[in-house]
Order: C-alpha cells, then sequence, then structure tokens
C-alpha cells in the first residue's frame, strides 16, 4: 500500500493525514500532523469478538515522547515508565467521544495507542489524537462508521479562535474542547470565566462548523483508502413471546419494592426477584447457557430501568420515593480528624464524601515535566479514590484508575 496523504487549509492552519506508511500491519494507522506536531495513532481489533461480554473492551493508550519536544526523560533511568496524569487524561479525552459509535453488537477487543511524535509548542497534540484514532478507525476494517473530530475553541481580547497557540491558551476568558460529528456535538469540557449564554452557544457553532471540516479530510481518506467493514455476528436475541411472558411476572414484583426505603435492603428484594424467576431459566438451558444468560442479565437490567423510569414519568416518583422536586437530606461536617490539617464530611442521602486537606512547604510541591508546557511546581493537587466498599462491592485494590484520575481533574 503506497502512503495516502489528504491535506487541507483551515483557518491559514495545515491539516494532514497520511496513511500507508508506517505500521502496515495495524488494522488502522494514521499520522495526524499541525505544523509541526505529529500524533500517530493505530487501530487494531481481535478477530475472535467476546460476543457475550456485557461491556465493550476497548482499550486507549496516550504516550508523550519526550524526543517530541527535543526532551530526555527525567529520573535515573532516562526512559519514559508509566503513563502521566496528563497521557491518562489526554487517553480519556479520545474515549469518551469516541466509544459511543462503534456498531452496535461489536464486542471485539479493541486496541487505540496515540504517540506524540513531534511537538513544535505552538499547535495543541490533544485534538489530533481524536482526529487521527477516528481516522484510523474510520479508514480500518473495524465496525466504526460515524467519524468524530475534535477542537479546541476559546474567547481571548474578545475574539473566537479555533485551537489557538499555547501561550493564548494560558490567558482566555473561554476555553472549551469540543467533539463532534458531522450531524451534532458529542463532548464537551473546558473552562472559562463568567460568559454569557449567547457566547457559549456561539463557540458550540463555530466548533462544530470545523468539526466538519475535519471529519471531510477523514472521509476523502477513507475513499481514497477504500478497505470494506468486516461484518458483525449479533446475537440471536431472547423470543418476543419469552420477553412479554417475564415482563407480566416480573413487572408488578419490582413495582413492589419501591416501598422499600433502605438501599441495600431493596436490593436484595430485586434479588430474590430475579433467584425466582430469571435464574431457573439459565439453569435449565444446557446447549446455549452462555447466550442465555447473557440475554437474562440484560433484559432484567432493562426491564428494572423500563419500569423506574415509567415511575418517575408516570407518577413522578424517583427511585428512592422522591418527588421530581424534592432533594436528599445533605449535611456537613468538618474537623472530623484529631491530627489532619483540614477534614470534612459531605453527606447526600447514602453518597458520602471524606475530604482531608494537608498544608506543607515549598519543599512539597512536584514539580510537572510535560511536552505541552515548560517545567513547573504545582501548589496544589486533589487526589480522588473511588475505594471499592463505596458501593458495597468486592474488587482488587492496586493503583490508582484512570476514572479516579479523571475525576481527581474535575474536581
Amino acid at each position: 500500500m503506497k502512503e495516502i496523504i489528504v491535506e487541507r487549509v483551515i483557518d491559514g492552519k495545515k491539516y494532514q493525514l497520511r496513511t500507508g506508511k508506517i505500521a502496515k500491519q495495524a488494522d488502522g494507522a494514521v499520522w495526524a500532523q499541525l505544523g509541526d506536531t505529529v500524533v500517530f495513532v493505530t487501530a487494531c481489533a481481535s478477530r475472535t469478538p467476546k460476543q457475550f461480554m456485557d461491556f465493550f473492551p476497548l482499550t486507549v493508550d496516550f504516550r508523550e515522547k519526550a524526543y517530541a519536544a527535543g526532551k530526555i526523560p527525567g529520573g535515573f533511568f532516562k526512559r519514559e515508565a508509566k503513563p502521566s496524569t496528563n497521557e491518562v487524561l489526554n487517553a480519556r479525552v479520545i474515549d469518551r467521544p469516541i466509544r459511543p459509535l462503534f456498531d452496535d453488537g461489536f464486542k471485539a477487543e479493541t486496541q487505540i495507542m496515540a504517540s506524540v511524535l513531534s511537538y513544535d509548542h505552538e499547535n495543541p497534540f490533544d485534538v489530533l489524537g481524536v482526529s487521527a484514532a477516528s481516522a484510523a478507525l474510520y479508514i480500518s476494517d473495524i465496525p466504526f462508521s460515524t467519524p468524530v473530530s475534535i477542537v479546541k475553541v476559546v474567547k481571548h481580547n474578545g475574539q473566537f479562535m479555533v485551537n489557538p497557540s499555547v501561550k493564548i491558551l494560558e490567558d482566555c476568558e473561554l476555553h472549551i474542547d469540543i467533539a463532534g460529528t458531522k450531524d451534532g456535538i458529542t463532548m464537551v469540557e473546558g473552562e472559562s470565566k463568567e460568559v454569557s449564554e449567547e457566547d457559549m452557544v456561539k463557540a458550540l457553532e463555530i466548533g462544530h462548523s470545523y468539526i466538519k471540516q475535519l471529519i471531510e479530510m477523514q472521509e476523502e481518506l477513507r475513499e481514497k483508502v477504500g478497505v470494506p467493514k468486516r461484518e458483525i455476528t449479533k446475537v440471536e436475541p431472547l423470543s418476543q413471546e419469552l420477553i412479554d411472558s417475564l415482563k407480566e411476572k416480573i413487572v408488578p414484583a419490582i413495582e413492589k419494592t419501591f416501598d422499600i426505603k433502605e438501599k441495600l435492603e431493596k436490593q436484595e428484594a430485586r434479588n430474590a426477584i430475579f433467584d425466582e424467576f430469571l435464574s431457573p431459566i439459565i439453569e435449565n438451558e444446557e446447549e446455549d447457557k452462555e447466550r442465555i444468560e447473557y440475554l437474562i442479565k440484560n433484559f432484567w437490567e432493562d426491564v428494572q430501568k423500563e419500569v423506574t423510569r415509567s415511575r418517575i414519568i408516570n407518577q413522578g416518583i424517583r427511585e428512592d420515593d422522591r418527588k421530581l422536586n424534592e432533594i436528599r437530606k445533605i449535611t456537613c461536617e468538618v474537623d472530623l480528624l484529631p491530627r489532619a490539617h483540614g477534614s470534612a464530611l459531605f453527606t447526600r442521602g447514602q453518597t458520602q464524601s471524606l475530604g482531608v486537606a494537608t498544608l506543607g512547604t515549598s519543599r512539597d510541591q512536584p514539580i510537572i515535566d510535560g511536552l505541552n508546557e515548560e517545567e513547573y511546581k504545582k501548589r496544589f493537587f486533589l487526589h480522588y479514590n473511588f475505594p471499592p466498599f463505596s458501593v458495597g462491592e468486592v474488587r482488587r485494590a492496586g493503583f490508582v484508575s484512570r476514572r479516579e484520575l479523571g475525576h481527581g481533574n474535575l474536581a
């Protein structure tokens, strides 16, 4: 396969997508370039689907190579080790807009790997990562048929700008990342000073107009590559007759559990319904047990949501017996821990957060060394933990999860 290049000048900046030169054995591989910033993304999916999984096994890795900015990694070994917090956050930025767009029924293990190969300290590499990942999936045979892209929109000195320089990002009134397809916006995140609703809507409109142009580049690239999509083997569903029969018995039983106010007690009552009506179907199945178990568990989740939603819409009463205009009981307590510098317990219904503050000296400031900024010391950092006992579950408590890093950054 010869190298295929698609170029387009958008708002005076040259965008480029390339494929066919590097990583020829990957299902999809795209080199995305803006100025002298280059992000290379590969997409690979297993040929053996895991049909009966209750989630889509997608993994996204984002790595910043120190050589991209002419740096040598810190530390004794002088080699990139585990992903930094910034790399994890950028991986999540790619994951969120892309994950919902895979074709229904596709459950093969899929991996997206993004690497920043060159950085000019001018053009952002995180937005390139999303476009390159989408393009790598779109041009491959992986069942991903709706391309997506992302842009940074800022308001600086009263002017709206798209994908501005890093220096402008440091001093602007509004800074939001907007992801979307040709038909609409799928994700928005960012920060701002106080801005009007009119400015926010205008920023979204400007961002989406640029997204459409970036997606047109992906469409052109796919047209030139022309790889047909692989077929999806969908799970044969439960018969409508069985579904109707089960709903007739289960819906009234679920409705009775709404009278139980305590969460764990209600869950036990729901588990008893499952054991009475659904477990025997799984246990009695011999030939197609894995498929039936998968479908029955999905049916159980769906019917609970359906009954709960119907109650909210038709009766105006939520899961925990609150009306639509009522909030959970909220309490705040401080100074729980006698030796911590600061502590507080926030409780809303059965949701709790224990916050603990520690004051340090300048010697405690961690050194942050990333590609897209000069080395600096961080004065404030927030660590978020979501232990398994907080939701009454049992699971291995090991390294900090990506979700915990993401929520800590948000907080």
